[in-house]
């Protein structure tokens, strides 16, 4: 059985609902950042990076969100957690990555983690700022995306949209005004109406929009 560990409310959550998606058993493990389990020699041991998530399988462990992602859709092709037709597919794969490396990666890490880009407490004050005025920017990209459609695709719900909540979830955290982005919040609503995404809502204790 696959074993998912997260913690709640990070971009562990796109896998997390995937894995419900999919319907194959799996054990959801949940990580305390507040307690710095991530950096728990038991949990270093199984990812050495201490962070999430992570996806222990009988083949090894998966490590990167949209890595995961990809490997969780092809093993239900039925599904279609992922397009069929190459062009659509890469369309989906190219935006999931965009999301992760550069909204997340960049301007959201920016915000949430300037440590990670400069030692200078004054710079890092520079670092926030930057990474806060970007995750806007970004998000009134990803509702661009949106309008007019109902997923991604616009022909299905597949693996590239879960991560178009959690960070519209991250920008209403960090206080950025998402009112404007109207495509982004109806593309949410329907998202947490998918009975296995008010699963995992429900099991990570945590709303689509706060």
């Amino acid at each position: 059985m696959m074993k998912l560990f997260y913690a709640p409310g990070t971009c562990a959550l796109a896998p997390h609902i995937l894995l419900e998606e999919i319907g194959r058993p799996f054990e959801a493990v949940r990580l305390d950042f507040t307690a710095n389990e991530q950096r728990s020699a038991a949990y270093l041991e199984l990812n050495p990076r201490g962070r999430v998530p992570l996806l222990v399988t009988e083949q090894g462990s998966l490590r990167e969100n949209v890595a995961i992602s990809l490997y969780l859709a092809d093993l239900e092709p039925a599904r279609g957690l992922l397009p069929s037709d190459p062009w659509r597919r890469a369309q989906a794969i190219s935006v999931m990555s965009w999301m992760s490396g550069t909204v997340h990666g960049q301007a959201f890490a920016g915000w949430f983690r300037a440590a990670r880009f400069t030692d200078d407490p004054a710079a890092q004050e520079t670092v926030k700022a930057k990474g806060r005025a970007d995750a806007l920017a970004h998000l009134a990209e990803m509702d661009a995306m949106l309008a007019g459609k109902t997923w991604f695709t616009d022909e299905r719900f597949t693996a590239a949209d879960p991560m178009f909540m959690i960070l519209r979830r991250w920008g209403i955290r960090i206080g950025l005004d998402v009112s404007p982005f109207k495509a982004l919040a109806a593309h949410s609503e329907r998202l947490a109406a998918r009975p296995a995404v008010a699963r995992v809502l429900e099991r990570e204790g945590i709303r689509f929009d706060a």
